[in-house]
């Protein structure tokens, strides 16, 4: 009985690997194509560079928006211009928001799910004293 379920299932998975079997996306089209034009994209990205020297918080002000005109652009925006790329601890932060970004690009491409791409407004505030001497100004 288990070399029959195993010989099933051996079948069921070459099957699925055939190469007629190109119908492997809700929109028929095989996943390479997008892969191509990912990496085409991801080739020209964009690149944050502000026409003159930011302040500290036109700095936070300019590192949040550019994240978020990313996110709901679903295009990524190099802000390394922001940050101190001297730190590693930084690098992290950039490559998980290109990931992101990628993977709602190709959630949205192929219809998977509502992505929202509406920006909304927001505020900034700043605590007048301080809890951490980073914070302060």
């Amino acid at each position: 009985m288990k070399k029959i379920i195993l010989l099933f299932f051996i079948l069921l998975f070459l099957s699925a690997c055939s190469p007629g079997n190109t119908d492997s996306s809700p929109s028929a089209e095989p996943l390479e194509s997008y892969s191509e034009k990912s990496q085409a994209v991801m080739k020209t990205n964009n690149v944050y560079i502000p026409a003159y020297p930011l302040t500290m918080e036109e700095t936070i002000q300019q590192f949040f928006e550019q994240q978020y005109n990313a996110y709901t652009g679903l295009q990524y925006i190099n802000i390394n211009y922001l940050l101190d790329m001297d730190q590693s601890r930084n690098h992290n932060p950039l490559i998980w928001l290109e990931n992101l970004i990628q993977r709602r690009r190709l959630i949205s491409h192929y219809q998977f799910c509502y992505v929202e791409t509406i920006k909304y407004p927001y505020t900034i505030t700043y605590e007048e004293n301080a809890k951490d001497g980073r914070m302060e100004f």
